[in-house]
């Protein structure tokens, strides 16, 4: 490998996937789960899960935002949307991300249980879920 390459790779804008290989397993399971449910995945909301996970919720938000832009009609990016804005106690914003998944798919249990949960529970939302 020439110098100049190896240079690069050690200032690689990830650094928290550089210094910890562990963290990775989960996120690569995540992204291969999700290309192949949905082949036409972006990679907008492929990184909006890969945030979640790491619990960088509003930088996971603006990224699924763009997702959903270019793929409203996918429940997941609505129900991915709806657990970052809980997780940042926007609870209303997140109702209405969960209403659109319910609405888009019925049966979507996470959401369900989530949108339960979020309007029953006074407590702040960073608690409801892992």
């Amino acid at each position: 490998m020439p110098r100049d390459e190896r240079c690069y790779r050690r200032r690689s804008v990830w650094p928290p996937v550089c210094t910890r290989p562990e963290a990775w397993p989960r996120p690569k399971r995540s992204i291969a789960r999700s290309w192949t449910s949905s082949p036409g995945t972006s990679t907008s909301y492929l990184l909006g899960v890969i945030f979640l996970q790491q619990r960088r919720y509003g930088e996971a938000e603006q990224q699924i935002n763009q997702a959903i832009e270019i793929r409203p009609d996918v429940p997941g990016g609505h129900y991915n949307r709806g657990l970052a804005l809980a997780k940042l106690d926007r609870i209303e914003d997140a109702l209405a991300s969960l209403d659109n998944c319910i609405e888009l798919e019925p049966s979507h249990s996470q959401a369900l249980a989530l949108r339960a949960a979020l309007v029953r529970s006074p407590q702040p939302a960073a608690s409801l879920t892992r």
